[in-house]
């Protein structure tokens, strides 16, 4: 058996040492530069900045127009960096104040996180359990799309008048007028906007609001909801253009999302039981509210 001396032992780590430095200095070399300002390298880590803005951002994937308006955008913030620093901005009590805020939001947001993960570690959720869930709300599971108008009116006198307005007009011309009264009538953001006449373009009958897929996906095509739908944007009134025939979603295609949204459900739970717990230990007192 070879047994090492201190030597050799001093030998290994200089040699690991240099070893772990190559390949730092080999990783830092591939690192791609963008641009310099001041001797400050713009690379890579850079781009977190668009990526936390900018959901699915790639930077390879842009034109060269957009990667340049991309790096100049990048310089003008590395150089209000480099000023905030040379201002020491560090000092500023409104920066620590923010900073502050920062580090409070970051420690919940993490430490939710962190439960989360432990939490979804211990549950699981069996395929007998999707399975039930599947069958108990096979409505959930109806793949069909429809094209839409609405008018939102604020009140139910204003969306009964539209209705009279409304009534006895068929096919083109109940289109027409339906687009007409959207333009003139319709407080909807997007139709004042643009005056597209309620267009809401294709919607999937599992993301709208329960009473509105029962009331427009009982229509038939070319026809309006006769009952004014209340939400808290108003009073709605749907036209039917068209619509898709109902296809129910197999269980085998929806399981894996079934078992995901249901272990979510219940780490939700874990985590509103974990901070009921921590409440009922606590000290706390709520002052009188004003």
């Amino acid at each position: 058996m070879q047994i090492s001396t201190p030597k050799d032992t001093r030998m290994k780590k200089i040699l690991i040492s240099s070893i772990l430095a190559g390949m730092m200095c080999a990783t830092m070399a591939t690192a791609e530069v963008f641009a310099t300002v001041d001797g400050q390298k713009i690379t890579e880590k850079d781009m977190d900045f668009f990526k936390q803005v900018i959901p699915g951002f790639s930077y390879d994937k842009l034109s060269k127009q957009d990667k340049e308006a991309v790096i100049n955008q990048l310089i003008e913030r590395k150089l209000a960096l480099i000023a905030a620093t040379k201002d020491k901005i560090e000092k500023d009590k409104e920066y620590k104040e923010a900073l502050s805020i920062l580090k409070t939001n970051l420690a919940i947001d993490l430490w939710i996180k962190q439960q989360q993960e432990k939490f979804s570690k211990s549950i699981k959720v069996t395929q007998e359990d999707a399975k039930k869930f599947y069958d108990s709300n096979k409505n959930l599971f109806i793949d069909q799309q429809a094209q839409v108008r609405q008018i939102v009116v604020k009140t139910k006198e204003e969306a009964d008048k539209i209705l009279a307005d409304l009534k006895g007009k068929k096919g083109d011309a109940l289109q027409k007028l339906f687009i007409d009264l959207a333009n003139k009538y319709s407080i909807d953001a997007g139709t004042q906007k643009s005056q597209n006449g309620g267009d809401l373009g294709t919607v999937n009958r599992n993301q709208m609001l329960p009473q509105f897929t029962e009331a427009v996906f009982g229509l038939a095509p070319q026809t309006y909801t006769t009952t004014p739908i209340q939400t808290e944007a108003g009073y709605h009134i749907v036209f039917l253009q068209s619509k898709t025939e109902a296809k129910t979603v197999p269980f085998d295609q929806a399981e894996s999302a079934i078992q995901n949204n249901l272990k979510a459900q219940m780490v939700e739970m874990k985590i509103r039981e974990t901070m009921k717990q921590m409440r009922e230990k606590a000290k706390v007192k709520i002052e009188p509210i004003k």
